[in-house]
């Protein structure tokens, strides 16, 4: 019989940490059961979190697999800082990360902005992902991962800023509670059982309908997350709202989403300026010519900061990721590769 491997073993061959003990204290973390089994820490030390300076700051290498990051699965506010070093460590020496954390989104999000590759991973999950890797320990077997698709991210700052992502996201934002509304938790639970039966009913209703009307669901201009608004406008006639008012919300919220991803975003920002001020409605030229005629509209000199693209290529492939937003502003980019390649911008009247 071959002996079972257990932990982290499972997913990686190597796992890697710069803290001890987790906040979470979760009852059935085996990170937790190990540490205590090998008198790493005690049941009583185990929530009291420390970041190990020193495995913070010390040079990663190249492992020969893949490297589980962390090992006491989760990245926190609090040691958030530590871990991005050791992350960007890790990825210095050629590693292939497998991030294991609770869903903290804005620990999540400042990981994607910082390793720009991981953002195209949390995209892909609003819809579903998965990918395979070769099982361990085997020569031929395959093990497969597959995302979960989140449903509901919270935060006090604009979460959503990255493009594509915007394209797939409902943003809400919702009204304080003023102290004189406020109540405590127990009092909203009770409350909720109360209701819970409705509620289930009331989505059991539309459902039925969703399922009814679908395949005879025609949108005249689909969005990106098509599925979700044909599958909505199906339910409609159930839900508590007018027909059609769901996609002129959605229309709604996808603009504010656009502004918000563009005023954060300085070659959107750039390109909107310098086609403003432009004489006529078009420039054609190099992605190299195009970098150097942006640099003058940056916004508070932008060209010299850390997020400005300094290279020809890096600025194509961002210029691809914004163009869909610049498109519904009135600006067309378009890419050839005829000979020499180059890049046109068209300012149009309406959006898209």
């Amino acid at each position: 019989m071959s002996k079972v491997k257990l932990g982290f073993r499972e997913w990686t061959k190597f796992s890697v940490n710069c803290c001890s003990g987790c906040s979470n204290n979760c009852r059935y973390c085996y990170a937790k059961g190990m540490a205590v089994r090998f008198r790493q820490l005690t049941v009583e030390e185990w929530p009291l979190e420390r970041i190990r300076e020193k495995d913070v700051i010390k040079p990663q290498k190249s492992y020969d697999g893949r490297v589980m990051f962390p090992s006491s699965h989760d990245i926190t506010p609090a040691n958030l800082d530590a871990c991005m070093t050791v992350i960007g460590n890790l990825l210095g020496a050629g590693n292939e990360i497998l991030i294991v954390s609770k869903p903290r989104f804005e620990c999540i999000d400042r990981i994607c902005r910082e390793f720009q590759a991981a953002s195209d991973l949390c995209c892909s999950t609003a819809t579903g992902a998965g990918f395979t890797v070769r099982t361990l320990y085997t020569t031929t077997g395959q093990e497969l991962f597959i995302f979960k698709r989140p449903i509901i991210f919270n935060g006090i700052s604009d979460l959503v800023t990255k493009h594509d992502f915007a394209d797939r996201a409902l943003v809400v934002t919702l009204p304080p509670i003023r102290a004189e509304s406020r109540r405590p938790m127990s009092e909203i639970k009770r409350e909720w059982q109360t209701l819970r039966p409705y509620a289930l009913g009331a989505l059991c209703d539309a459902i039925v309908e969703a399922l009814r009307n679908y395949d005879h669901v025609h949108l005249d201009r689909a969005p990106r997350m098509a599925d979700f608004a044909k599958w909505v406008v199906a339910a409609e006639p159930a839900l508590p709202w007018e027909r059609g008012q769901f996609m002129v919300e959605y229309e709604k919220n996808r603009l504010e989403l656009i502004e918000v991803a563009i005023e954060s975003d300085p070659i959107s920002l750039s390109v909107m300026e310098m086609m403003n001020r432009l004489e006529g409605n078009k420039w054609t030229g190099t992605p190299t010519g195009l970098l150097k005629e942006l640099a003058g509209y940056v916004p508070n000199n932008g060209a010299r900061k850390k997020n400005w693209p300094q290279a020809p290529n890096i600025f194509t492939n961002r210029l691809r990721r914004v163009q869909t937003f610049l498109r519904a502003k009135g600006i067309e980019v378009e890419h050839t590769k005829s000979g020499k390649r180059r890049i046109t911008l068209k300012m149009w009247s309406q959006g898209a």
